[in-house]
């Protein structure tokens, strides 16, 4: 295993400190963090739910041509809104990445991935 502890298998990458499944899709995609660069103004407590929308909304057309297209059910804010509710670390994870204006990680999460993608496991 490389120094870092983590293993790249193609498009997966599997960290040995996490359970949590990345996927590392083309690299053009996560020059979306561009597009989204205004988030960066928007106070993160009050407007979690569309910051992740908009992440999501604008990942959606570029990830519909990879193997881990965007299930449509979480582009919406309400369905957002009660993900994080529901998962403090998807929640977490977000505030991470608001905060870096980096959302590569949030945009690969197994949550948004349609239900007719190959299963990773």
């Amino acid at each position: 295993m490389p120094a870092d502890d983590s293993e790249q298998d193609g498009n997966v990458t599997m960290t040995a400190d996490s359970t949590t499944i990345m996927i590392d899709v083309s690299p053009h995609i996560h020059q979306l963090d561009n597009d989204v660069r205004f988030l960066s103004s928007l106070e993160f407590d009050a407007q979690a739910a569309l910051v992740l929308s908009t992440v999501i909304n604008t990942s959606a057309r570029a990830y519909a041509n990879t193997k881990w297209p965007i299930d449509p059910t979480f582009k919406d804010m309400m369905s957002c809104e009660e993900r994080l509710v529901s998962n403090q670390e998807v929640r977490d994870d977000l505030e991470k990445a608001h905060s870096s204006g980096q959302y590569a990680e949030i945009r690969n999460r197994r949550e948004w991935q349609s239900q007719h993608s190959p299963s990773l496991y």
